[in-house]
């Protein structure tokens, strides 16, 4: 890359993730405004883990919060920033159990949100359930699991943006709790490129500590 091609990826990266990490941000507080035990599970884990790392919110802190991780995938995973992703058929292609050719030059529109929400792949998709990524015992297809895209034109601001996302959830809640306002299934939107949600999300804040 020369120095003006890697000057526009930096430029792309803040400024494609900067709504997209708003979003993930504000699924994730708003889920677990609906499940305040597992809210506290969150807030204990970064309690416990920022003590251990003298109260800093640094890279090595947030990787050591397993949970956490997992509620980022889980969000990202119910809902994708894309609901779809654009690709082009580079080359014939035979699919024989729906007796299907698809020509090369095809355009090809692969529905995230479907996929990511399909019970073939995720078990009781609309539930938001961040232990289904647990490492130990996982209750997914990773196949299925692309939030990003996958292959070499996936998301190249990936890492930034879970970072990113990872660390302004910390910073929220280690000072705050959420309450749910309106307990209810969010309504996606088709009007916009980008995930948007019909009637907007309502939450209480209030401070952990007084």
């Amino acid at each position: 890359l020369t120095i003006e091609q890697c000057a526009a990826q930096v430029g792309l990266f803040y400024l494609a993730g900067f709504d997209t990490t708003a979003s993930a941000v504000a699924y994730t507080l708003f889920e677990l405004s609906r499940k305040p035990e597992l809210q506290k599970r969150l807030q204990d884990e970064i309690d416990s883990v920022l003590a251990k790392h003298d109260n800093a919110i640094t890279y090595e802190s947030i990787n050591d919060m397993p949970l956490l991780e997992m509620c980022v995938k889980e969000s990202v995973r119910k809902y994708p920033t894309l609901p779809f992703l654009n690709r082009i058929c580079t080359k014939e292609y035979r699919i024989d159990n729906l007796g299907l050719t698809v020509p090369e030059g095809t355009p090809i529109a692969i529905s995230l949100l479907g996929l990511m929400r399909d019970p073939e792949y995720f078990p009781d998709p609309e539930n938001y359930w961040p232990d289904r990524f647990s490492t130990e015992n996982p209750s997914y297809n990773p196949d299925a699991f692309i939030p990003f895209g996958e292959g070499p034109r996936a998301c190249i601001g990936l890492r930034m943006g879970k970072i990113t996302t990872k660390t302004a959830i910390v910073s929220i809640l280690r000072s705050y709790n959420f309450e749910c306002e309106n307990d209810r299934e969010l309504v996606v939107a088709n009007h916009a490129l980008t995930l948007d949600i019909e009637g907007g999300i309502n939450v209480k804040i209030t401070n952990r500590r007084k």
